[in-house]
């Protein structure tokens, strides 16, 4: 049976049209698998919303993220499975380093629970 990601995140037209999804392979060319760093973390930190491996806020000159997005963030497992590990609202860009970000606290229970299947391959766009 197919069940869609929205099925399990419930947002509006207006939500989805606001929102990104950034997936997370590894700490830099050929650095740690995030998976294995969220695998060494403890519920607590998992709980927050790990911040340390999402939410880059420029690629080059380019701003990744605006002020009011919503970005789901996302680790690689294997090859099609991509493990859901934050929610935020980004609340600021500042040049050359992570968006701030405000966890959305209604979701925290799908963190580290949540799988999605989608092929995305090696590559880091």
């Amino acid at each position: 049976m197919e069940l869609l990601l929205n099925d399990v995140l419930n947002l509006t037209a207006a939500e989805i049209d606001n929102s990104r999804i950034e997936l997370n392979m590894t700490e830099g060319s050929g650095g740690i698998a995030y998976i294995d760093k969220w695998l060494s973390l403890g519920q607590d930190e998992k709980d927050s919303g790990i911040t340390d491996c999402s939410y880059w806020g420029w690629y080059g000159n380019k701003k990744n993220f605006n002020i009011g997005q919503t970005v789901f963030s996302f680790i690689k497992m294997s090859y099609d499975e991509w493990l859901f590990i934050s929610a935020a609202e980004i609340v600021d860009v500042p040049v050359g380093s992570r968006a701030r970000v405000k966890i959305i606290k209604r979701l925290i229970p799908l963190f580290g629970r949540l799988v999605m299947k989608y092929k995305k391959g090696n590559k880091y766009k």
